[in-house]
């Protein structure tokens, strides 16, 4: 009887160490764009910035282990597998997925034997920004016949998921400028803020097609027999909770003024 209780408690030990080992970290990164406030980013619509890397490291694995990325898209109630799987061919092994959300998506890992479940990583999320693109001779000026009163003429076309255009193209808009004068020539460094300019005016949106739409903004200015090098700035407020598109929080988009080397307002 003895026997038979060591022979049992061998046994159930055994299986819950061997799923214990199992181990699995994940990050996110877009490795051509900062995290903001430790929040991964992507912009949707860019060659250069729309993509993130998905990775981590599986512990305690055996060879022919499988790696799965699974994504919650905003709004999906649950996750789903998503991209290439990956085999394991050793114990302790890195894994990476390249993902181009469209939409603030969630991420999880996890590694299986077969069918079985033996890990899954804590949640990462990737969020998607949108940018606006300065169109061809998109930058002009526009001054009075005696030279005293000009402005500055920005036209920009902003690529949208189609899901989120309504909302996103319709926001309000927060308009930042600062200038640098000199009867010489003035300095190209910005200045260290931007105020948020009342004066300034955004257009209302010409829609292009489905995802894209286009906006002027115009910031006018007095000069008074000097050159003048205009820095200007626009945004409108995240709402990541609302459409999928932004950060969560803000990101000092409407503060009465903005750091001029700021990567991102929202």
């Amino acid at each position: 009887m003895a026997g038979g209780l060591v022979a049992a408690a061998a046994v159930v030990p055994a299986e819950a160490a061997s799923t214990a080992s199992y181990s699995i970290t994940i990050s996110a990164k877009n490795p051509s764009y900062p995290n903001v406030t430790h929040d991964t980013i992507v912009f949707y619509g860019n060659k250069t910035l729309q993509n993130a890397v998905i990775s981590g490291t599986v512990s305690g694995a055996t060879s022919g282990d499988v790696v799965t990325l699974l994504a919650k898209p905003f709004k999906a109630k649950t996750f789903a597998p998503t991209g290439k799987p990956v085999t394991l061919t050793s114990s302790t092994e890195g894994y990476s997925f390249s993902v181009r959300p469209t939409l603030a998506t969630a991420y999880e890992a996890q590694v299986t034997t077969g069918s079985t479940v033996d890990a899954t990583s804590a949640v990462k999320f990737v969020y998607v920004g949108l940018l606006q693109n300065v169109v061809k001779n998109g930058y002009r000026y526009k001054c009075n016949k005696s030279f005293t009163e000009c402005s500055l003429i920005v036209t920009t076309r902003t690529i949208v998921p189609a899901s989120a255009y309504r909302s996103e193209s319709t926001k309000r808009w927060y308009l930042y400028l600062a200038l640098n004068r000199s009867h010489r020539v003035p300095s190209k460094k910005a200045p260290k803020y931007l105020l948020l300019d009342r004066t300034a005016r955004a257009s209302k949106p010409v829609r292009i097609n489905a995802t894209d739409f286009q906006i002027v903004f115009t910031f006018p200015f007095a000069i008074d027999h000097e050159n003048v090098q205009p820095f200007p700035n626009f945004c409108t407020k995240d709402s990541e909770a609302k459409d999928g598109i932004g950060l969560p929080g803000h990101h000092g988009c409407g503060n009465s003024k903005i750091p001029s080397d700021t990567l991102y307002i929202g």
